[in-house]
């Protein structure tokens, strides 16, 4: 589940980290926001959340900020029981990366309303602690929410080791070390 990354940029981390989970046998799909500008999707992506609660909407009113995050929610509870629904049979592992709080927030409300057992969520968290300052009591509070709710199908991942030791001294959770391999840009 992507949200900033758009075009070429979105392409290369995603291919690195489709080949990633390639390597462990996981079939990986995308979901990107409606409103991404890419006209030719990889295979296995799809344009279907509406989670643009970023720069472009600081001019609205509380109101229709109100309605975008209550859009946001419902699209992104839609697309969990889509996909619970289309693999019923099989280990879901939702994974979600480049967000804001904002986004995050949505991601876990969401998250919440997924029956216990049917799903793992993974949070990768590709930058370091200070990003997270400025709203860190709300990442701790939405992972406690989330670990209690899914205990060991929560899945914290960094593909740093220097990541993984600062955000655990900041946020106070474990981190596991998921290496992504990098891309050669001219093998595209």
């Amino acid at each position: 589940i992507h949200e900033r990354l758009v075009g070429s940029e979105m392409c290369i981390r995603d291919r690195s980290l489709g080949r990633a989970l390639a390597q462990v046998g996981w079939d990986h799909q995308a979901a990107i926001p409606i409103d991404n500008a890419m006209d030719q999707l990889p295979p296995g992506w799809i344009k279907s959340l509406n989670l643009s609660l970023k720069h472009k909407n600081k001019n609205k009113n509380i109101f229709q900020k109100f309605l975008l995050f209550k859009s946001g929610i419902f699209d992104l509870k839609k697309y969990f029981k889509t996909e619970l629904f289309k693999k019923k049979n099989s280990e879901q592992v939702f994974f979600i990366e480049s967000f804001s709080i904002w986004q995050f927030i949505v991601f876990c409300i969401a998250a919440i309303n997924i029956p216990k057992g049917e799903a793992s969520f993974w949070i990768l968290f590709r930058y370091g602690p200070s990003i997270l300052l400025r709203h860190v009591w709300l990442y701790k509070g939405f992972i406690k929410v989330l670990r209690l709710r899914f205990g060991s199908n929560l899945k914290l991942v960094t593909d740093s080791e220097l990541i993984a030791l600062s955000l655990k001294q900041l946020i106070g959770f474990d981190f596991i070390i998921f290496p992504i391999p990098p891309v050669s840009y001219t093998h595209l």
